[in-house]
């Protein structure tokens, strides 16, 4: 199948100038986008349409085909569809004919190559004509739109009103973010658009789309942040297969009975849908599924692969227990979907503390449970007995037993910026969640926050 991937960059910017070429974290702007179109498995001709003599050494640089545009497709009133049409009669020209186009904006820097996959294969296994990645907004109604007329037009039939509590009769909502398009040739041939008349969404996370000096600054610091959430993958990666050992080492074996304690905290029923978050090598869920007879369905989730497998091995008899491998600030589930939500010290790795309690608020359903289990702050003598600990001597340990220096050294610095459990109570209640209490154990070294997901009548 020819899948060709479009990105159309024109010279002539007013907002920011030169943008598609400015520096973004230390390469072009233009190359973030090349750079995930060629990592693809799927797009096999890759296409920088410019009238722009920069831009295209730019863009041959960094490994894409370049075709230059006519100057009357590279005025500021423009559109893109035109480009892509341009882009299109040429390669047929040259002998090259798409089974569908890809629209990349070089203005969405945060988009890789797994978004561009997966929007891609979504297409081709449906009936639909073409695809975008979107948003989900939120659910239609009670919204309403002003049209060019000035009159008011409902999103929703407000003759057929359901309530709050029953968002299964309520339809969803979603916005297209602009970083990826795609088109089944023969919908792109016939409406001469990249969008057809039977269009599906992708869902992603909100993305920038850069068009201010605003934007481009914040979309770098966005992908800082992205660089850093990377290392401390790699790093969770290298040390799985040395986790659980090192887990006992450095929490004196008490660290099961620490995590039994925690989940004891919890008003846990048969039939409950949990959620196990930074579920690591998977202590948690089996400790749930055990505790429970396997009568309880558990979701565990995690970001870093190495560890979802051991985990996944060691729970091959728990047909109760599904892993996700994902990120915990942008996860795959419908909102209100989980009984309880535990997380077991994934709270302080998060990239985004505040993003990351926001998406366990909106899966965990309504009178639901919020339970996080981490690292605390003890006071006084055993507050300066432990920091010793944590800070000297865990490091040393990470270091004799052969697991990865440098992970072992994050560990303790990871904690020292993270909130103290007062503080988390604090978090917790501004979040809207309540009943917020505190547990303490070995002193104050580790505390869970347990919270309740309270629905407020109008």
């Amino acid at each position: 199948m020819n899948i060709v991937g479009i990105i159309p960059a024109r010279g002539g910017s007013k907002r920011t100038p030169r943008k598609n070429i400015k520096l973004l974290a230390g390469k072009p702007l233009i190359a973030h986008t090349i750079d995930a179109a060629l990592r693809s498995n799927l797009i096999n001709k890759l296409v920088v349409s410019t009238e722009d003599r920069e831009i295209s050494e730019v863009a041959k640089q960094y490994g894409a085909e370049v075709i230059i545009r006519p100057a009357e497709l590279a005025q500021d009133s423009t559109k893109t569809a035109p480009v892509l049409i341009h882009v299109v009669e040429e390669l047929e020209k040259q002998g090259y004919y798409p089974d569908i186009v890809v629209l990349l904006q070089a203005t969405s820097p945060l988009r890789g190559e797994k978004i561009i996959d997966g929007a891609i294969s979504k297409l081709i296994n449906s009936d639909k004509d073409s695809i975008f990645t979107g948003v989900k907004l939120g659910k239609t109604m009670p919204k309403w739109k002003r049209g060019y007329d000035g009159n008011l037009v409902a999103l929703y039939d407000y003759h057929f009103r359901p309530r709050t509590q029953e968002p299964g009769l309520m339809e969803d909502m979603y916005a297209e973010n602009g970083s990826l398009y795609a088109i089944k040739i023969d919908a792109f041939k016939q409406y001469g658009d990249f969008l057809g008349n039977n269009a599906e969404v992708y869902e992603t996370a909100n993305m920038i789309d850069i068009d201010t000096p605003e934007e481009f600054m914040k979309a770098e610091q966005s992908i800082i942040e992205a660089q850093k959430t990377s290392e401390v993958l790699e790093m969770f990666d290298s040390i799985a297969k040395k986790y659980d050992f090192l887990n006992n080492i450095i929490s004196l074996g008490t660290h099961k009975f620490i995590k039994h304690q925690a989940i004891k905290n919890v008003p846990l029923k048969k039939d409950m849908k949990v959620l196990d978050l930074c579920t690591g090598t998977g202590d948690i869920a089996l400790l749930v599924s055990e505790m429970f007879d396997r009568q309880i369905q558990v979701s565990a989730v995690d970001f870093s692969e190495n560890m979802l497998k051991i985990a996944e091995k060691r729970a091959k008899t728990h047909e109760n227990i599904s892993f996700t491998l994902a990120n915990a600030i942008n996860l795959p589930f419908e909102d209100n979907s989980f009984d309880a939500v535990f997380i077991s010290f994934g709270l302080r790795n998060l990239k985004d503390l505040q993003a990351g309690i926001d998406q366990i608020k909106r899966v965990v359903k309504e009178d639901g449970y919020v339970a996080s289990l981490d690292t605390g702050k003890p006071k006084g003598l055993f507050g300066s007995i432990f920091r010793f600990y944590f800070f000297v001597l865990v490091p040393l340990l990470g270091k004799i037993f052969g697991a990865n220096p440098e992970a072992y050294r994050y560990l303790p610095k990871s904690a020292k910026s993270f909130p103290s459990q007062e503080e988390l109570v604090k978090i917790f209640q501004e979040k809207g969640f309540k009943d917020v209490k505190n547990y303490n154990f070995a002193f104050g070294a580790m505390a869970e926050q347990v919270a309740t997901k309270k629905f407020t009548n109008p």
